[in-house]
């Protein structure tokens, strides 16, 4: 007797297909440009929160450490070669650029872009005084970014919604939402520093016995990160798509990618070719002290929210696929289960 399988009709999800989708739902809800480009505008145009002070303290303190350890003045001249580049860096830092929170934050282009000269004149700095008052605005920053960045997912996600009965506004949702954000946020970077701290470490005396090995080192430390954030990519999107709590979200996550890898590395991978390619070759070209930054800054707040968004597309099309492939392959009956005739 011969046993027909069920056909499986439905096709995955397409990158092409949920990039349109997603640029297309921010033409039609161009209120969400708003976040990065409000972002962008007061990490240029607003005061620099300097930690000038604490950040020269520490850099003098670490040259200093590293010629009275290292005993090897090759290291020590190299140091001071590059000191130019790290004054710089140090003149410029601010902390509201830790506003763009990453994993789960309003995208910035502008966040430590080394900032001293606008169209309006030279930046006003507000000095901090102590490292404790530094690390309470660090932690208020941190706080305030995260909720910036769960409210803009939030209303994307929410944008982004397939059924046209879930797409009206709930204050209730956007607040549950909100809070899950902030607390995956908080988790990953608590995850990620459990791992970084004895790893540097690790690999700071590594490297004092070989550069070479020090930058093997480095790179399996990088995969690692890259290898544990992966798969818990579309976390924020069961989060505020499916209404599911962080572990649960975070399982639908895993599943997905584990389903369909190289689908899903492929968009993962392209989106962020797309995001870094515009910012280095079209964002950034104008000087930050060029009113030319504003289409930059408008450009760059397109692009990075289109390509969110279409990441809620294509979660949606992938669940939709994969869920329908798993009844159809439940329904597909086993080899025990033939009829045999004598």
């Amino acid at each position: 007797m011969e046993i027909k399988s069920t056909p499986i009709t439905q096709q995955p999800p397409k990158m092409a297909q949920a990039l349109l989708k997603g640029f297309n739902t921010i033409a039609n809800h161009a209120y969400l440009l708003l976040f990065p480009i409000a972002l962008d505008l007061f990490i240029w145009l607003g005061p620099n929160l300097s930690t000038n002070q604490t950040l020269t303290t520490f850099m003098n303190f670490l040259q200093k450490s590293m010629s009275e350890s290292l005993q090897q003045p090759a290291v020590v001249e190299q140091f001071k070669a590059i000191q130019p580049e790290i004054n710089k860096f140090i003149a410029s830092f601010d902390l509201f650029g830790f506003l763009n929170t990453q994993p789960i934050g309003i995208p910035s282009l502008m966040a430590f872009q080394n900032i001293i000269q606008t169209p309006l004149g030279t930046v006003q700095k507000i000095m901090t005084s102590s490292f404790i008052e530094e690390s309470i605005f660090f932690l208020l920053i941190l706080l305030t970014g995260s909720l910036l960045g769960g409210i803009y997912f939030s209303e994307i996600g929410r944008s982004c919604i397939q059924n046209a009965e879930e797409q009206s506004f709930s204050l209730n949702r956007l607040l549950v939402n909100v809070v899950w954000m902030v607390l995956i946020n908080f988790g990953i970077w608590f995850m990620i520093l459990l791992i970084l701290f004895p790893s540097m470490i690790i690999i700071v005396l590594i490297s004092m016995v070989s550069g070479v090995v020090g930058n093997i080192a480095n790179f399996l430390l990088l995969l690692l990160i890259f290898w544990m954030i992966i798969p818990l990519i579309f976390t924020p999107h069961g989060v505020i798509i499916l209404h599911q709590d962080p572990i649960k979200a975070m399982l639908s996550s895993i599943r997905l990618i584990r389903y369909y890898l190289p689908g899903t590395g492929f968009f993962i991978l392209f989106s962020l070719l797309i995001y870094q390619g515009f910012n280095q070759l079209l964002w950034l070209k104008p000087a930050v002290s060029s009113y030319m930054l504003f289409g930059g800054i408008f450009g760059h707040a397109f692009i990075s929210t289109g390509l969110l968004a279409a990441s809620f597309m294509y979660f949606q099309d992938g669940l939709r696929w994969m869920n329908h492939n798993l009844k159809m392959i439940a329904k597909q009956p086993s080899p025990t289960d033939r009829t045999y005739q004598a």
